[in-house]
């Protein structure tokens, strides 16, 4: 089913915080009290209470209330708990924000997966369209496409995408599976 593909999707994304390095600029002096913050939200989420780790997220301190890997996590873990209207307005809003390329690449990554996750597969494509004809070569968002269209039982389009993945990456987990 479309909703177990979402959850083995959703495992494999695991967190964003790699995407979201402490190279942007919290809050000038702040970054050890927002690494920590996360830290503990992010070991809440790993522990299956993610309850727990959304309403942490919300209660960030005043330093750390801009952190866009904050904002980020709280959007993912609010996906993973199914309130996908919140995750993808805070990924919207991210999106508005200046982000350093690597930053803003792992969020378009996430509203993708949060689009397909809610069942909307056309805007899902259609995004993750627009990431490849900037890099084709973007494996996340070729991954991406190849799960709406599997989602969606385009079967031949998914096993040509999924082809297209293993041709380039032979042992990409996600395609071989």
């Amino acid at each position: 089913s479309a909703q177990a593909i979402a959850k083995k999707f959703a495992l494999a994304l695991g967190t964003l915080a790699w995407h979201m390095t402490s190279q942007t600029p919290i809050a000038q002096g702040h970054a050890t009290e927002c690494d920590a913050f996360l830290e503990r939200a992010l070991a809440l989420r790993s522990g299956g209470d993610h309850a727990g780790a959304i309403s942490l997220f919300k209660q960030r301190p005043g330093p750390c209330e801009n952190d866009p890997r904050l904002e980020a996590e709280l959007a993912m873990t609010e996906a993973w708990e199914g309130e996908y209207a919140s995750s993808l307005a805070r990924y919207e809003a991210l999106l508005m924000r200046p982000l350093p390329d690597h930053q803003r690449k792992g969020v378009r990554h996430a509203y993708g997966r949060v689009l397909a996750w809610s069942g909307k597969w056309q805007k899902a494509l259609t995004h993750y369209e627009r990431m490849l004809a900037e890099d084709p070569h973007d494996r996340e968002a070729l991954r991406g496409r190849a799960f709406v269209f599997r989602a969606q039982g385009r079967h031949r389009s998914a096993r040509e995408a999924y082809k297209h993945i293993l041709d380039r990456w032979p042992d990409d987990e996600e395609a071989l599976s």
